[in-house]
């Protein structure tokens, strides 16, 4: 809603449409936006999805994972973002991206609510843009059952954490970045830092 509110076109791809790249076909084809957020996703890509996915990414697409906790399934499938993220992200066996999701603190764990400002100080472009945008900066990050990101530079070089955890005796990042051929991936372990409250009648 921000993002529409400033201007931005924002669409949502609906249950019946397609993911691809390049087909002149599809009116939501990839090529067609700047931007692919991609949240909470449980259900695993097909291998057409995802070659899909990663073209648009390497040709200038920005794509923006919003992971959950492992087990956070809402269809009683056996997957849930995590699984449905590192599927992405593994191309012939390898990890293209130079992270991976791993299991953190679900609900009703103990460690399920933190909060973190353990931010990069890279003074690199891509940190700063992300932590000083246009609309602001970022000091502090709120997290409800969310799991990490293990950052693997021999895998990716451009890989780096952005924030990490807080929690004492744990390792591992709550965001990370990267980039792919032209384009630029960010993920983030939690649903709940981009919650507009329209899911709960509790607010």
């Amino acid at each position: 809603m921000d993002l529409y509110k400033a201007g931005f076109k924002v669409q949502t791809l609906p249950p019946t449409g397609k993911i691809t790249y390049g087909d002149a076909t599809n009116a939501q084809d990839l090529s067609h936006y700047n931007v692919y957020i991609i949240p909470e996703c449980y259900v695993l890509f097909t291998a057409a999805e995802k070659q899909a996915i990663l073209a648009f990414v390497r040709n200038g697409g920005g794509l923006f994972l919003v992971g959950n906790h492992f087990g956070s399934n809402r269809y009683s499938g056996g997957t849930d973002a995590v699984h449905v993220f590192n599927d992405l992200m593994t191309e012939n066996g390898t990890n293209v991206f130079g992270f991976t999701y791993v299991t953190g603190h679900g609900a009703g764990d103990s460690k399920a609510n933190i909060t973190s400002s353990l931010f990069s100080t890279a003074s690199n472009t891509a940190t700063q843009a992300i932590l000083h945008g246009p609309f602001g900066g970022v000091s502090l990050m709120d997290f409800h059952a969310y799991s990490y990101l293990t950052v693997d530079t021999s895998k990716n070089p451009s890989a780096q954490e952005i924030l990490k955890t807080s929690v004492s005796g744990d390792t591992g990042s709550l965001i990370a970045f990267t980039t792919l051929g032209s384009g630029r991936v960010v993920a983030i372990t939690d649903s709940a830092p981009a919650d507009d409250r329209t899911t709960t009648t509790s607010s």
